[in-house]
């Protein structure tokens, strides 16, 4: 591969805006956090970049990442080549602002929110990573469970809104491409990857996510993917299954089980396929009430169809031998 420099000079002003507000990294043990490797040779962990207070650089491929505001900015796409990763990217940082606001009174999107933490059976001094974390809603939650949290997402933005709603928390953000993770083989305990898969392009593209989520996990971890399933309710309002949306969505595939369970049969391990934010109790507006039903409905396979989100749970046994990359 040639000599990269994926150098400040290189990124928009926005982003460097961005990581500006980016609180330093907190002080950590050392060891405490599985270290950073290059993108694209995830078996050579990278070095503090010769010459640079700010980058870190491959030894074998000679790319030089940056680090901006205490951030890696870990991904070979984001030196804005890629239009596709660069338009994404920058998407998400404009909804970053007022993104949770809009969705905290959304009951349904809350629950499949808490159904994904819960999945993933996460506890204290777990090392985590939140794949796609965006402005935090589940990284949030699993710091507060004691977790040692790794948030890795392409927005800047929903980067810089998370750091700083969780100061003084057991958290690291990288940003990151969710389909060549900056991780060594078996580096976390638990890998969540919540309202993400639905964003990314191509069968094969959602596939090599997901094998890149299981080769970061150790044996006997557990992994935990949600995504937009295109439900009966959607089928019959006429909801598109692919493409944009009228709601500031560049792009979404809506799956069916069949399609998402095939996905997450990857890893060569049993996967489990419920689901979450069923449209019928938050119909009837009677709080509690209606997360108790939610709660139910979610342990009842046969009304899966109706949910908007489909959670997929996989735990790799404890001899599973993961497909590396180079």
């Amino acid at each position: 591969m040639a000599n990269q420099d994926y150098s400040l000079s290189r990124g928009t002003e926005t982003n460097r805006d961005a990581y500006a507000r980016v609180p330093p990294a907190e002080e950590t043990p050392a060891g405490a956090w599985p270290p950073f490797c290059c993108p694209v040779h995830p078996r050579t962990a990278l070095a503090a970049s010769a010459g640079s207070d700010d980058g870190l650089s491959c030894s074998r491929c000679r790319a030089v990442y940056p680090v901006w505001g205490g951030t890696p900015r870990l991904a070979p796409d984001l030196n804005w080549q890629n239009n596709g990763l660069r338009a994404e990217a920058e998407h998400w940082d404009r909804e970053a602002s007022d993104y949770e606001a809009r969705r905290a009174d959304d009951g349904r999107y809350m629950a499949g929110v808490e159904a994904a933490v819960r999945s993933l059976g996460a506890g204290p001094g777990d090392a985590v990573l939140d794949a796609g974390c965006g402005n935090g809603l589940t990284a949030r939650r699993l710091i507060a469970r004691g977790c040692r949290v790794t948030a890795l997402d392409l927005s800047a933005e929903s980067l810089a809104y998370l750091r700083g709603r969780a100061a003084g928390g057991p958290l690291r953000v990288v940003q990151g491409d969710v389909t060549s993770l900056p991780f060594a083989d078996g580096a976390f305990d638990r890998v969540l990857c919540a309202n993400t898969l639905q964003h990314i392009p191509g069968d094969g593209a959602r596939r090599l996510c997901v094998r890149e989520l299981a080769r970061v996990l150790r044996p006997g971890g557990r992994l935990v993917v949600t995504a937009q399933q295109y439900s009966v309710p959607r089928r019959w309002a006429g909801w598109v299954k692919e493409g944009p949306t009228g709601n500031r969505v560049r792009y979404i595939y809506r799956m069916s089980r069949g399609e998402f369970r095939r996905l997450m049969e990857w890893p060569p391990a049993a996967a489990r396929v419920r689901g979450a934010g069923f449209p019928l109790p938050y119909r009837c507006k009677v709080g509690g009430a209606s997360k108790r039903a939610e709660r139910v409905l979610q342990q009842t396979g046969f009304v899966t169809a109706m949910a908007d989100l489909l959670i997929g749970t996989v735990r790799l046994p404890d001899d599973q031998r993961r497909t590396s990359r180079s």
